[in-house]
């Protein structure tokens, strides 16, 4: 959806100087007035916000999900993996892991673990989400079937995993974090997450976003065959050197309907 987002921003932006350029009006003070999009979102919004226009390209500030689990939950997966591949223990090992975070991730993800659990409530259960991290080294569109969901040992592991507000007074911000990982022989470790995974501050390698845009086209109800995800990721890495397209378009194109 995020591509298709842009595209509609970007056609929304174009046909707003095609009409200025004709003379067309528009509502006065849209952005900045009583009544305008920065005091709807923020009623304490900073007037140097305009500074920013014409220097920075807020799209390279985006974040790039590398886990189909909400947003929310990332810094707690990251901080867990990391801290394992670094100590080398084991689930056996785990006493309890305490994800440190904002009262927003605090807000959207600490939630119990439960055996009948639906997708979209998994998806947002951050001791659920990191447990699954923990057991099978990574989180897969398929750890959110009913099957994994209702794991025993992904259910014992969650119990374990506990969400706890830190000081930070933003009541929008997803980081900085601190995942703790305290193991039976007594010993704790921490982790710092300045930014969360996928983010600007701490973006996936290129295999990374390779891999996961694999999972992703294989995982569908009509995946698409191993030569056009190949296709398709050529045609990306060739995108400025295109003059048609639709050679892209085409390429997504399930087999049966192209």
């Amino acid at each position: 959806m995020l591509p298709l987002q842009i595209g509609i921003n970007t056609r929304a932006a174009l046909l707003a100087i095609d009409l200025a350029v004709r003379g067309v009006q528009g509502p006065r003070h849209f952005l900045e007035g009583d009544f305008g999009y920065f005091t709807l979102f923020d009623c304490e919004w900073d007037p140097s916000v305009f500074d920013l226009l014409g220097t920075r390209a807020e799209m390279t500030q985006l974040s790039h999900k590398p886990f189909p689990s909400g947003r929310a939950t990332h810094g707690g997966v990251d901080g867990a993996l990391t801290l394992q591949e670094q100590l080398g223990f084991t689930v056996g090992d785990i006493e309890e892991i305490r994800v440190y975070a904002p009262p927003l991730v605090v807000q959207l993800v600490d939630r119990p673990a439960q055996a009948e659990m639906l997708p979209a409530y998994a998806r947002l259960c951050l001791p659920y989400v990191v447990a699954t991290a923990l057991l099978t080294g990574d989180v897969t569109v398929t750890d959110f079937d009913s099957q994994n969901m209702s794991s025993p040992e992904r259910l014992a592991l969650a119990k374990r995993i506990r969400v706890l507000r830190d000081a930070n007074p933003s009541l929008n911000a997803l980081a900085p974090q601190r995942v703790e990982v305290q193991l039976r022989s007594g010993r704790i470790e921490e982790l710092p997450l300045p930014a969360v995974l996928g983010a600007p501050g701490r973006p996936l390698t290129r295999e990374r976003h390779l891999a996961k845009f694999r999972r992703a086209a294989s995982a569908g109800l009509q995946p698409m065959t191993p030569e056009s995800v190949s296709r398709v990721i050529q045609l990306v890495d060739d995108l400025p050197t295109i003059s048609d397209m639709t050679q892209l378009v085409d390429a997504m194109l399930f087999e049966d309907a192209a």
